[in-house]
């Protein structure tokens, strides 16, 4: 969240209501900018705000069309860029120190520290057109802040901002703005000292480039706006630039999300919004509006939160004993239910499985087959999550596809020593919750996955199952140094 710190008077009271937390020290306020609004990063941005809040009427925003010869190359790592110019009727010390103040607020913000945004603000008496935006290997010029010309990579090596920013460019791919005289920025690094704005300058060249064609467009709404607040004239290369942009919002739409009527016609104009009840006129500067909800958002806003009567509303919650067998009692016994992938590696599956189900023209090598049991999704989810504490105790009900569709209900228990009896111990626990009668006899029925002294099968109510402890070689190729027993209850 961007700070704005100004010496100018603001009404404190108001910021904090509206969502912007305003602390006052010292005869100096600092109000916290959220980032959704970066037409509040500049103290005129404010002021224009908080006036509007107050009852003033919105002026009208604008921007002349600029006849200017002008050509785009597209360099590849940044292809766009949008074009401005302001006129001041006079100079202006203090709309500089606030240009530089914004410049930098939106590069660090709305700009993702220049690598969506980066913006060049130059003297535009110093420059002679035509200008190109091009990429070019390799270019000599004086950047801003040095008195000596310097090579691409003398500026990327041993300037202050080369060393910043360098990684958002690429050796040999470097973008360049220039005029019939020479370099005027190599975004988004530097500007060129030739072009350097002073106390004296009237005339501003506005320069943005980026990857965001759209954000490029709306950060030069804002800059054109605050110098249209200045009382200059300004002027765009791109004829959409400065447009208002209507948004369907029905006043019925905004009553049912809000959930009151209210003057939404007189509450929107204190966001400079023109509203007739069906449309919602949006000035160019604000640049945080997509569809009718963020209306009723700013309506709800300007009536106040503090305003809305609290309404209780009823949630109903229906619960209901699950009907699939077994998992409710593992679920008491302590185990944590889990889901796996449907799909998996065909190659990893007919290592342990027969009858692996292929898929045809599967996107992916990793998935590729259904899984024809829940033993090695379950030993891969114990894999990934290994480190946790022990005991791991996991259980999954879920589809398989081996001979057809069909249900299987597995568990798994990971500790170090892992034993028979834990997970014998769950067969008898289920018999006794639902009183099923239990059968065990000492059938292997997976060897390739269980140790044979160690693996036990039967038969629990209608439903035959297996279980046994886990080979170690099994487990050192899943990356697991510690004992595993799997159990599978086949619901067939």
């Amino acid at each position: 969240m961007a700070v704005v710190k100004t010496k100018e008077p603001v009404d404190v009271e108001l910021l904090n209501k509206l969502g912007f937390p305003t602390e006052e020290e010292n005869g100096e306020y600092w109000i916290e900018i959220t980032p959704n609004r970066p037409d509040l990063l500049s103290i005129t941005g404010i002021k224009r705000f908080l006036a509007l809040q107050k009852g003033e009427k919105p002026r009208k925003y604008y921007a002349q069309k600029w006849d200017i010869e002008f050509i785009n190359k597209k360099p590849s790592l940044r292809p766009y860029i949008e074009i401005g110019l302001a006129q001041l009727p006079e100079p202006s010390p203090s709309l500089i120190e606030e240009l530089i103040d914004l410049q930098e607020k939106i590069h660090e913000t709305f700009g993702r520290k220049r690598k969506k945004i980066a913006i060049g603000i130059h003297d535009y008496g110093k420059i002679k057109p035509p200008i190109i935006y091009e990429e070019v290997k390799e270019e000599r010029f004086v950047p801003l802040g040095w008195d000596r010309e310097a090579s691409i990579e003398e500026i990327l090596n041993e300037h202050e901002k080369g060393i910043a920013y360098r990684h958002l460019v690429k050796e040999g791919h470097y973008p360049m703005l220039k005029d019939s005289l020479g370099v005027l920025s190599f975004p988004p690094i530097i500007n060129s000292e030739r072009t350097k704005i002073t106390e004296e300058t009237t005339q501003f060249f506005i320069d943005i480039t980026g990857t965001n064609p759209h954000a490029l467009l709306q950060t030069l709404n804002i800059l054109l706006a605050l110098f249209q607040d200045h009382g200059a004239e300004v002027w765009a290369y791109n004829p959409q630039a400065m447009k208002y942009y209507e948004i369907e919002a029905p006043s019925s739409q905004i009553e049912s999300l809000i959930g009151f009527q209210a003057p939404y016609k007189e509450l929107l104009q204190k966001s400079g919004i023109e509203y007739d009840g069906q449309k919602a006129i949006i000035p160019p500067y604000r640049v945080d509006f997509m569809d009718w909800t963020d209306v009723a958002e700013e309506v709800a806003i300007n009536y106040g939160y503090e305003n809305i009567t609290p309404q209780e509303y009823f949630v109903p919650h229906y619960g209901k004993v699950r009907e699939e067998p077994f998992i409710d009692t593992f679920l008491r016994m302590g185990f944590r239910e889990v889901h796996t992938w449907f799909l998996g590696d065909k190659n990893l599956f007919k290592e342990y499985y027969d009858n692996v189900q292929e898929i045809q023209n599967p996107l992916t090598e990793q998935f590729n087959s259904l899984r024809p049991g829940l033993e090695i999704p379950l030993l891969e989810m114990e894999a990934r999550n290994k480190r946790e504490p022990f005991p791991h105790e996991t259980v999954e009900l879920g589809k398989i596809y081996n001979n057809g569709e069909r249900w299987q209900l597995g568990f798994l228990i990971g500790k170090d020593p892992v034993k028979v009896e834990d997970y014998m111990s769950v067969f008898k626990t289920l018999a006794q919750e639902e009183k099923l009668p239990v059968k065990i006899t000492e059938e292997n029925k997976n060897p390739r996955l269980f140790l044979d002294e160690f693996a036990y099968s039967g038969r629990i109510g209608e439903y035959d199952f297996w279980a046994g402890i886990v080979k170690p070689e099994v487990l050192e190729r899943f990356g697991i140094d510690y004992g595993v027993a799997l159990g599978v209850i086949d619901l067939k």
